[in-house]
């Protein structure tokens, strides 16, 4: 399930549906846990200052965790990670015991004015406006995700391109990373073109073979398949779909076999991949 729809979950009845918090927090924390090596990283120094640790950080990700998911709004299209900027920044505010203008810990626990400035734990100032989470926005929090996406992925492929032999290391880093033609890749290899060809072929049927690279490419897979379900079941025509099937008297089996032709139907029309 998505943190949106785990947040959902939760948000519509605590105390039934609690035991999806640590489903929730498991999905989440390494995201939080990079928030806050970021931030230690960044200020180290303001923090060595205030005697605040990266543990205390770290520790202090499940109270932003819990926050957010206090704050969340089923029924707005923002993402729920984008709640934990103003969060986190609640929450390193309160260990470095920084305060607005107006001494008061919290700027938001009274109706105020989104204009009105507020100190940040860098020495600069925001509105409240600036803190409010922005669905649209690519924030910092959007930034660590695809940092640790593209970290993680760059490491399991150069790990497996690793494992070639030196020159197929070589064609392969040359060919797909840094963009040079096989004839390029032929003349700084002193070899023919065709050579570069056949060992690139080694090289990519040996790649084929990694059980790295092929965990990879199926959640791509799968993602990519989520990704097209979640598109159609928001849809007008799933919904059309599904109040039509309620009136007919058909096995479950039956019905899924229709919403599947369906959703394929539906994903050829918008030119919609799975793969």
């Amino acid at each position: 399930m998505t943190n949106e729809q785990l947040a959902t979950f939760i948000s519509a009845d605590k105390d039934e549906n609690k035991s999806l918090i640590p489903v929730l927090w498991e999905q989440v924390n390494k995201l939080l846990y990079a928030m806050a090596n970021e931030f230690y990283r960044r200020h180290s120094d303001s923090c060595i200052r205030h005697g605040v640790e990266l543990s205390d950080l770290r520790q202090g990700c499940y109270g932003v965790f819990i926050g957010a998911l206090d704050a969340y709004k089923p029924d707005s299209d923002t993402k729920f990670t984008s709640y934990f900027k103003y969060q986190f920044q609640i929450m390193t505010a309160e260990l470095l015991n920084i305060k607005t203008k107006q001494g008061q810990q919290e700027p938001l626990n009274n109706c105020t004015s989104l204009d009105k400035e507020i100190d940040m734990h860098d020495g600069s100032t925001a509105t409240i406006a600036d803190v409010i989470p922005d669905e649209e926005s690519t924030d910092f929090v959007d930034n660590i995700i695809e940092t640790i996406s593209r970290e993680t992925e760059s490491k399991i492929i150069h790990a497996a391109i690793n494992q070639l032999p030196e020159r197929q290391q070589k064609i392969i880093n040359a060919h797909y990373f840094q963009g040079l033609t096989l004839k390029q890749i032929s003349e700084n290899l002193n070899i023919s073109v065709e050579r570069v060809r056949q060992l690139e072929s080694y090289a990519l049927r040996e790649l084929r073979q990694s059980k790295q690279l092929r965990m990879l490419y199926t959640e791509y897979q799968n993602h990519a398949k989520w990704i097209s379900v979640s598109r159609f079941q928001y849809s007008p025509e799933y919904y059309a779909l599904c109040n039509s099937l309620r009136e007919k008297p058909i096995s479950y089996g039956e019905r899924q076999a229709i919403i599947y032709d369906a959703q394929r139907k539906w994903e050829s029309e918008k030119r919609i991949s799975v793969l």
